[in-house]
């Protein structure tokens, strides 16, 4: 405050405080006692610009403690951001302790904690609650994870998909089941170089077969050949090799609409290696893919197909790779920058697995990917 604002104040006192009357009898308010209410009807009036309290924001801190109630340090505590479908990661302290700071409050948030093959329950905090600071505790146990029986049957048959110039490629054919509920969804799975369809089969048999979606496992290296013969290499695969091998989507979504059964615009698509890098390219191009996982891609590899696409616009896409594989998680940090929302990404520690290796060796990863398309193909 000014010293002229100051002496205006002050005079402004002793008028008001010559006008007092008693009160109760008590005789004339003391002096001081009146400049103090002066004081507070002026203050206001000096009150600099911008003052205001700053909007608050939300926090979440708690514990996490093992199934002996005992704290477990090195826990994994995710926090959801349930509009944007994006996760954040906190490890617990050596006492248990995780906390985050700075969180919208007009947001929903979801939080778990994991460890090990432990898991805790998932907690909600909404945003119709005003609780800015909110403390939530964790008791881990074992995860239960229900697989269908090993001699389940399984209903299978073999296909071939005529792309363009001529090109066959066999795969195998996974239907919905028998029902009058509509047409159902369907995944398309895509193998990396040096493989064939043959390694997705455990994970059809124990994560996709038997529920309510189609599922086209496709053999890459049954079209055309390269001139050596073998499977396609990350280094093999230019630009026009990939719109070739891109093609292929146009000829799948056609036979998988003839079947009657499918919605051609409720598919999935999950690669790994060469078919991540495919995916992650079908995301951005064709409005039938609702949903995409990518595993161990590769940026080099797409990086000249998606600069000369029109509208080229991936989304709904979780990225899967180890931190032991450099090359992957570097290159899924660049895709995922160019993916819209939905996208989330997974970095598993203490492992160097890559492409069909990552599902195949950590329960995890493909747990995710079951919970990823469910969430966007129904």
């Amino acid at each position: 405050m000014t010293a002229p604002a100051a002496k205006t104040m002050f005079r402004r006192g002793l008028q008001l405080t010559a006008g007092l009357r008693t009160i109760g009898g008590m005789g004339p308010v003391p002096l001081l006692l009146a400049l103090a209410l002066t004081w507070g009807l002026f203050s206001g009036e000096a009150r600099p610009q911008g003052d205001e309290e700053a909007p608050r924001t939300k926090s979440i801190r708690g514990h996490v403690a093992g199934p002996d109630g005992k704290s477990q340090p090195g826990a994994k505590v995710f926090v959801r951001n349930v509009k944007n479908e994006t996760t954040t990661i906190l490890v617990t302290d050596e006492k248990g302790l995780f906390a985050i700071f700075g969180l919208e409050p007009a947001l929903d948030y979801e939080v778990h904690a994991e460890y090990q093959q432990l898991s805790s329950r998932v907690l909600a905090i909404s945003s119709m609650l005003q609780r800015y600071d909110n403390v939530l505790n964790f008791k881990l146990a074992e995860r239960v994870v229900e697989e269908k029986p090993a001699d389940a049957p399984v209903r299978m048959e073999s296909v071939e998909i005529s792309g363009k110039g001529g090109l066959q490629f066999a795969g195998d054919w996974y239907p919905p089941p028998d029902s009058e509920e509509g047409r159902f969804p369907a995944v398309v799975l895509l193998h990396g170089s040096g493989e064939t369809r043959g390694v997705w089969d455990t994970f059809i048999r124990q994560k996709l077969a038997g529920n309510m979606v189609g599922v086209l496992n496709l053999d890459l290296t049954s079209g055309e050949e390269e001139p050596s013969g073998s499977a396609v290499t990350p280094s093999e695969a230019d630009p026009d090799r990939m719109d070739t091998l891109l093609e292929l989507f146009e000829a799948t979504f056609a036979w998988l609409e003839a079947r009657g059964t499918i919605d051609p615009y409720l598919i999935g698509v999950v690669g790994t290696g060469l078919g991540a890098d495919l995916a992650f390219l079908a995301s951005g191009k064709y409005e039938n893919v609702r949903a995409a996982v990518v595993v161990s891609g590769n940026l080099a590899n797409v990086r000249g197909v998606a600069e000369r696409a029109q509208d080229f616009q991936p989304h709904s896409i979780l990225f899967l790779a180890t931190r032991g594989d450099e090359s992957s998680t570097a290159s899924i940090a660049g895709l995922e920058r160019q993916t819209g929302y939905p996208r989330q990404t997974r970095v598993f520690e203490g492992s160097s697995s890559r492409g069909s290796e990552v599902l195949a060796e950590i329960p995890e990863a493909s747990d995710l990917v079951v919970e990823w398309l469910d969430k966007r193909l129904r």
